[in-house]
């Protein structure tokens, strides 16, 4: 019986717990390290993951992304340390400074915020 550990079927990728069962959402490993399995049990790769509130991409490797993410024609999104995508705040990078809207993706011209007087 397979048990904490990967294994492909063809293009998928599995990942069986402790029970020898393969497992589904969030997995956490290693250092700071975060993985999703669907509910038929395959990891996501190049693809979002909702779990509540919060939106997480995960990358060609089926590790979640963290920092600036470049996508699509110009486009930018940011995921904290935590891994959750930036929604209406702002992050810094080096000496930049940007804020993400309620899609997240990054603001470009002019936002007008606060009292409108």
């Amino acid at each position: 019986m397979t048990r904490n550990q990967y294994q492909w079927q063809g293009n998928n990728l599995y990942y069986y717990g402790n029970d020898g069962q393969p497992i589904t959402g969030l997995r956490h490993y290693s250092n700071n390290k975060l993985e999703y399995y669907g509910t038929d049990h395959v990891q996501y790769r190049n693809r979002y993951a909702s779990q509540g509130n919060q939106l997480y991409y995960f990358g060609s490797n089926g590790d979640a992304v963290t920092g600036l993410r470049h996508y699509g024609n110009n486009k930018l999104e940011y995921y904290g340390t935590d891994h959750v995508q930036y929604r209406n705040r702002y992050a810094s990078q080096g000496n930049q400074l940007y804020y993400f809207g309620s899609n997240g993706d990054a603001v470009t011209g002019l936002r007008h915020y606060g009292n409108k007087s």
